[in-house]
């Protein structure tokens, strides 16, 4: 019988235990370079060092630079009724899904309200300019001269079209969508007694373009596997578990009056989304369902919480939005563009994405033609600073309410260091979307299921940091013995 020699199985138990401990303390050492790193880009960081609180500063002096916005799309016809509906598909005139009368006066209450709000940073001048860049010219505004003798369709690859103050729009790929960021502009431009061409019609036509986004992803719901299956797994993970226990009996109540099936909180949400769809548009609702009204909208909170409630989700489903805007942001700083407007018209899903990224979510599905918006502002010392406002009025046809700031975790106030908001949000932002999508080892960026927010009502043991904590002490529990044993069998060769 072969028999290993004592020092053979010694080694080879000294190299097992070396490749436990390392991948034991891997993420640690990952955690520890990537700090190491971000150190050593903070001495080439145009405004991390300097910085000063943005509460400390001369705010009369504070200047604004740039304005996105992120808005979901307007009141919508529902996709689908369920058996016991009173009420039929006939009653949706522009057709099932799509954004109804409703929600484009929504959207156009919501253009003019924000045109009155930054009147002094746009104006509703629809000038149509034909502008073409000097030859070896840099990007600003001297380097541009206006082309009065070429104003043809075949010389136009080399113009570039200015709408008022340039707005920039980017719709979702989605019909409701477009709708509402053009019933949208309709309001932001409401052309005033100079321009206007008619009293019956508070209108003008404006230019725009669809920009070229190269592959971002930006407003992107396209496959991204490392996302999908994160998703995937905190669907059937212990948390999800649990809610469908917690919900079950609400579930059989609403399956039982609506004569459709409810078993889940993704079900339970489509099937609010229908029943408010319709009370909005002021359409018959059964009574039953005024028992648990507040918990339609619940529902949808955790059901964005299942598809988005992840940093490695955010960083494939929000982040390439956040990169953007940062780039647009660099770009206005440094002078390489004079936009002042960015139009983002997509979904709730967005908006509760980017509220969870931001640890800003409230458990609530995003009000119809609700509004992000990211300010720019420049301070009197040459710094710069952003502030996140949320419009979540419920009914913005009748009243824009003031907007929500969105204070972000070491930010100390509303207004945040442009350099320290990069910092916070760094990790959620893809280099290649593409590439990192289907590379699993992008999964040691973030703990198994990290998260900073958890289901409200659910026993604290189930909240993100807990869940992790378990994870990482079972784990911890298997290696210790495996390691226990190896130290025996070490010591019995020795």
């Amino acid at each position: 019988m072969f028999v290993l020699p004592r020092s053979v199985i010694r080694n080879s138990l000294l190299i097992v235990v070396t490749i436990v401990v390392l991948f034991c303390i891997k993420d640690t050492l990952f955690e520890l370079l990537t700090g190491i790193s971000s150190l050593a880009s903070e001495g080439s960081h145009r405004h991390d060092a300097t910085e000063k609180p943005a509460s400390g500063r001369n705010v009369t002096k504070r200047e604004l630079m740039l304005v996105q916005m992120l808005f979901r799309h307007g009141h919508r016809a529902p996709f689908m009724l369920y058996p016991y509906d009173p009420n039929s598909e006939l009653d949706w005139k522009e057709g099932m899904g799509m954004l109804t009368q409703l929600g484009r006066l929504q959207h156009y209450a919501m253009g003019v309200h924000l045109q009155n709000r930054y009147k002094d940073f746009i104006t509703t001048n629809p000038k149509r300019r034909y502008i073409k860049k000097k030859k070896g010219a840099s990007a600003n505004c001297s380097s541009w001269v206006i082309d009065k003798e070429k104003d043809n369709i075949t010389f136009r690859t080399l113009l570039y079209f200015a709408i008022g103050e340039k707005i920039e729009m980017i719709n979702s790929n989605n019909f409701r969508c477009q709708y509402g960021v053009y019933c949208f502009i309709a309001g932001l431009y409401e052309p005033t007694k100079e321009f206007s061409f008619t009293d019956e019609l508070r209108w003008q036509p404006i230019i725009s373009r669809q920009a070229d986004f190269k592959g971002k992803s930006v407003l992107t719901r396209g496959k991204c596997k490392i996302s999908d299956d994160e998703s995937y797994a905190l669907k059937r993970s212990i948390e999800a578990n649990a809610t469908r226990a917690k919900y079950h009996d609400l579930y059989n109540f609403w399956s039982k009056n609506s004569g459709r099936l409810i078993d889940s909180w993704v079900l339970a949400s489509d099937l609010g989304k229908t029943i408010s769809c319709e009370k909005e548009y002021n359409l018959t609702i059964p009574d039953w369902t005024q028992k648990y009204w507040d918990e339609f909208s619940m529902q949808t909170g955790i059901a964005y919480y299942f598809n988005y409630g992840t940093k490695l989700i955010q960083r494939y489903r929000i982040g390439p939005l956040i990169g953007y805007m940062i780039e647009r942001m660099n770009d206005r700083i440094l002078g390489q563009t004079e936009k002042k407007f960015y139009i983002f018209s997509a979904h709730g899903s967005n908006i509760a994405c980017l509220l969870l990224a931001l640890d800003q979510y409230n458990w609530k599905g995003p009000p119809y033609a609700s509004t992000v918006v990211l300010e720019l502002w420049k301070e009197d010392d040459e710094d710069y600073s952003i502030r996140w406002l949320f419009f979540n009025s419920t009914n913005p046809e009748k009243r824009v309410d003031p907007p929500y700031p969105l204070v972000l975790e070491g930010c100390g106030g509303e207004f945040c260091p442009f350099g320290k908001f990069q910092d916070i949000v760094r990790r959620l932002i893809p280099d290649n979307w593409k590439k990192e999508c289907n590379d699993s080892a992008n999964r040691l960026r973030f703990m198994p299921f990290e998260s900073t927010t958890h289901i409200p009502g659910l026993a604290p043991y189930m909240n993100s940091s807990a869940r992790s904590s378990i994870h990482i002490m079972h784990v911890q529990y298997i290696v210790m013995t495996f390691l226990l044993i190896c130290i025996h069998l070490y010591s019995y060769y020795k």
